[in-house]
């Protein structure tokens, strides 16, 4: 599981430090992104590693790289190519079978492709203007380019198939779910075969969208359970914010924030075990 996590600071002297989106308040302010690799099996879940986010203006001041210890190899990448890189150095160790995110991961085609093309099955959410359209194979007249969302309208309803997804804090969580093989744009032009997977809740309140490789089986459940493992980085970050302390540190350099990020992963990770061992919930 991918996803970044902020943390709110006051001053401009820690290692990162910018006014960017933090998802924990929920709106633009003053704080750190770190992007974190987390793992899910239905024995459990954790962290696995994580990196800090380096905003442009901070990895091109030389000043603010040499009074927090940024080391010179570090240079801008963007929360993909941080993502890209935890996932290419931990996949050779880690036993898995999917890589999920959300559309801040999805949205870069370059990720799927690059993700794709070292064989690793993904589902990433995408933003409801992904343009998409009928693969040029099937029969038929070759259909315009559409936002997924359009796509959506277009479905009968015999074409859904409804399950029930996980259990949410009001109850389970019932869905119907859509899954097609299309064609994706990329900024060259060129287009690539992708899995297009639709979720909406049965109220119709609620739309994701996803896109997967373009050989997986185009079996709805499977799709929908593999979807259902992103919403448990959520359950990660809180355990690991109120019961590790994550979150909570004054420490301003870039080691400084590895140092006790790592240890919170590993002390985690310890719960997780422990949780496991004894077949408890919870620890007290």
């Amino acid at each position: 599981m991918l996803d970044g996590s902020g943390f709110h600071k006051q001053g401009e002297d820690s290692v990162g430090v910018a006014r960017q989106w933090c998802g924990r308040l929920g709106k633009i302010d003053n704080c750190q992104i770190g992007v974190f690799l987390a793992y899910s099996t239905i024995k459990g879940h954790t962290l696995l590693d994580a990196q800090l986010y380096l905003p442009e203006a901070w990895a091109e001041d030389l000043a603010r790289r040499e009074a927090t210890y940024v080391p010179a190899e570090v240079k801008f990448q963007t929360s993909w190519q941080i993502a890209d890189a935890l996932v290419a150095y931990a996949a050779p160790d880690v036993p898995h079978a999917w890589i999920v995110g959300d559309d801040e991961f999805g949205r870069p085609s370059e990720f799927r492709d690059r993700l794709a093309d070292r064989s690793e099955r993904y589902l990433l959410e995408v933003p409801s203007n992904t343009l998409v359209r009928r693969p040029k194979h099937w029969a038929g007249r070759r259909k315009t380019w559409k936002q997924v969302h359009l796509r959506q309208e277009e479905l009968a309803s015999q074409r859904w198939t409804r399950m029930r997804l996980r259990d949410g804090e009001k109850g389970p969580l019932e869905v119907r779910v859509f899954c097609t093989r299309v064609e994706t744009r990329r900024e060259d032009g060129a287009h690539r075969e992708e899995t297009l997977v639709v979720i909406q809740t049965l109220t119709g309140n609620r739309t994701w969208y996803f896109l997967a490789n373009a050989d997986v089986r185009l079996d709805p459940g499977q799709l929908a359970a593999v979807a259902a493992h992103r919403h448990r980085i959520e359950q990660v970050f809180e355990a690991a914010k109120g019961e590790v302390g994550l979150a909570q540190y004054e420490v301003r350099s870039w080691v400084g924030w590895h140092h006790h990020v790592t240890l919170s992963m590993l002390a985690l990770a310890f719960l997780t075990l422990e949780r496991r061992r004894l077949g408890k919930k919870h620890l007290h």
